[in-house]
């Protein structure tokens, strides 16, 4: 009885292990994609640029584009372009 539970224990730790090994590699290339995307949208849009240019090239693209107010700390009220670069589930509370 006593080596089953062991076992089972010891079963239960590689498991552990193995999925925080694999969450790990799923963040590592989620970041990956993420400074992707961003570089591509530097090298893309340069200072000086007018928001029509990066919006018709948004669109173009068929890029998603959301605007909103008074994103950040700014302490004007302006309105942002906004798109998505990527997207991940949120952390789960117990961990």
């Amino acid at each position: 009885m006593l080596v089953l539970i062991v076992v089972a224990l010891v079963a239960l730790g590689v498991r552990h292990v193995l999925e925080k090994k694999a969450e790990r590699r799923a963040e590592q290339k989620r970041e990956i994609a993420y400074q992707s995307a961003v570089l591509s949208y530097s090298e893309r849009f340069r200072p000086g640029m007018t928001r029509k240019e990066v919006e018709d090239y948004l669109r173009a693209k068929n890029i998603g584009l959301q605007q909103m107010c008074c994103v950040g700390d700014s302490p004007k009220s302006v309105w942002d372009d906004l798109t998505k670069i990527g997207q991940e589930s949120a952390p789960s509370v117990l961990q």
